[in-house]
């Protein structure tokens, strides 16, 4: 069984300081009427960081959200920090410290359940008036057993199917075998990742989400081989 957790390099980034605004219209981005931010973390020094997106979270110290961007109150140039409609987050605000944390479905069930997990988190504070983005990646604890992953080459080499499995339910099966390979490509198994690379590029039916699904999965791949002080892949 492999029972292993990785946690990433971090890295630090500081900005600059400029004038004070704090309104998303001024921006050029925002989802709320009037400009009004969804959050604003306001800092113990007295500076601020907003987040404009859909919500209204200003009376919540932890909430939920996506597609959102966050800005620095005394930079109105360039946004800190964006994200996506497809990237789910959590966000708390606590200890003069803003964290943002990206979730992620992985499949580390001991049967390749699927369980939510943390993925991504980036921390913004402050020293004395300097701006600092602290970001780590953290892949929980991997439960799937050696037997289980033999099972799945041993299928991959010699496939059965279901003669009565609609395309509904190969999507399932595609969708399966990529959350799978995605798992063992992050733990650094080799051959997982390379079937991934290839997985779909010429299948019948593999389109749209799905595509989707693997370029996501080689992009949290991707992301962790650059951050990762000991990379395997």
């Amino acid at each position: 069984m492999k029972s292993i957790i990785l946690i990433l390099a971090l890295t630090f980034i500081t900005f600059s300081i400029r004038a004070q605004v704090c309104n998303c219209d001024l921006y050029g981005y925002s989802s709320m009427k009037g400009g009004t931010p969804s959050f604003t973390a306001k800092f113990k020094n007295g500076n601020k960081l907003i987040i404009c997106g859909n919500g209204n979270y200003d009376k919540e110290e932890t909430f939920f959200e996506s597609e959102f961007t966050v800005y620095n109150c005394l930079d109105n140039n360039l946004p800190i920090s964006r994200y996506g409609a497809v990237k789910d987050c959590r966000i708390d605000f606590k200890n003069d410290t803003l964290k943002i944390t990206e979730l992620k479905r992985l499949a580390i069930g001991k049967n390749w359940e699927l369980k939510t997990v943390d993925y991504k988190t980036e921390s913004f504070y402050f020293v004395n008036d300097s701006l600092y983005k602290r970001e780590r990646i953290t892949i929980p604890k991997f439960e799937i057993s050696q037997n289980k992953i033999d099972e799945f080459y041993s299928f991959w080499a010699n496939p059965i199917f279901d003669t009565n499995i609609t395309g509904e339910g190969f999507k399932k099966i595609y969708y399966e075998r990529i959350k799978k390979l995605e798992i063992l490509s992050i733990y650094c198994d080799i051959r997982a990742l390379e079937i991934l690379k290839n997985y779909g590029n010429s299948s019948e039916g593999f389109c749209c989400e799905l595509a989707e699904t693997k370029m996501d999965a080689l992009k949290i791949i991707d992301n962790i081989e650059k951050l990762s002080t000991t990379p395997c892949i």
